[in-house]
């Protein structure tokens, strides 16, 4: 498989953040729609046969990576006041940021030491919208207590793109863009049916930006995963819980709400003894008690890193 950055431009707001299982949804009814279902059916076999032929990340503004979650290395001790206080300052600003450019990304899986320094702009902008609620006796909106609010996020990195980084098999790439396209003009996410979530495809390119550090220890995901059973335990993560919803078709039969699933963040770090994969975590099958077929996608990209030194 290689890696390749993808760049979408989103035409619209977006009620739902880029992640992973989100796109990879929004491309599961792509190919539902124009190929049908039986070609969805073979496509998701492969992933419950443990051999998928695409891998997808998060989606990221710009060129931003996820800071990994590795501990912060603790105050020397008998320092100066002054001293204490400054250092102090600085590690609770540098805690506050949660992404990174691609150099002090690279910096930190070698496990160089590196100063963080918070991006030159806000990368989203959320926005309160409000909406009136229709009276359905009189088709008007209702004259008291009709106004709701809701958040809608927009795009304000100055490169005015998303990055996903996506492992794929040969001969998937051109499949892989024809589904993005589609489901870039539907939207993806929260109130889609709206014209949120939108985006168009600007570029996909094979990506070698990442170092690989000579004896790497551990990886870094790069988007919120699942780890199968025999993936490594031991590392420095978050967790993050899934309320996933049915979407199209198939939320007008049955509930559509999946059960909770528990994640582990794109930036979490994992020990490895041994070889580093290219990928690691699986789909959780059962999620939709109405439809059985469906399941939650929890696989990431792992970007190889070092643990220990100066980090």
């Amino acid at each position: 498989m290689n890696l390749y950055q993808v760049k979408i431009c989103p035409t619209s707001d977006y009620q739902t953040r880029w992640k992973a299982y989100q796109l990879f949804g929004a491309m599961c009814w792509a190919i539902s729609c124009s190929e049908g279902t039986d070609a969805l059916g073979d496509f998701l076999s492969m992933y419950i046969a443990g051999t998928p032929p695409i891998v997808l990340s998060n989606g990221f503004p710009g060129d931003l990576l996820p800071r990994p979650h590795i501990p912060q290395p603790r105050l020397p001790r008998r320092l100066p006041k002054a001293d204490a206080v400054r250092l102090m300052a600085t590690y609770k600003d540098s805690k506050r940021i949660s992404l990174l450019n691609l150099e002090e990304f690279n910096s930190l899986v070698s496990g160089e030491p590196v100063s963080l320094h918070r991006p030159d702009c806000v990368p989203e902008v959320e926005v309160v919208v409000y909406h009136n609620q229709i009276d359905r006796v009189t088709g008007s909106s209702l004259g008291e207590s009709g106004l709701y609010p809701q958040i809608s996020s927009f795009l304000a990195h100055p490169s005015g793109y998303i990055s996903i980084y996506a492992l794929i098999a040969p001969d998937w790439l051109e499949r892989f863009t024809r589904w993005l396209q589609i489901a870039g003009e539907v939207g993806i996410g929260g109130r889609k049916s709206t014209g949120k979530g939108r985006f168009t495809v600007k570029c996909i390119r094979e990506f070698n930006g990442f170092r690989k550090p000579k004896e790497a220890n551990a990886y870094v995901a790069l988007s919120d995963y699942v780890p199968a059973s025999g993936d490594p335990s031991k590392g420095f993560y978050r967790i993050a819980t899934v309320y996933g919803r049915i979407g199209g078709r198939l939320a007008s039969d049955g509930s559509v709400f999946k059960s909770p699933v528990f994640t582990l963040t794109a930036g979490s770090v994992m020990l490895v003894e041994g070889n580093i994969r290219p990928y690691y975590g699986r789909v959780v099958p059962g999620v939709s008690p109405s439809h059985p077929q469906v399941f939650h996608y929890g696989l990431t990209p792992a970007v190889p890193a070092t643990i220990g030194g100066t980090m």
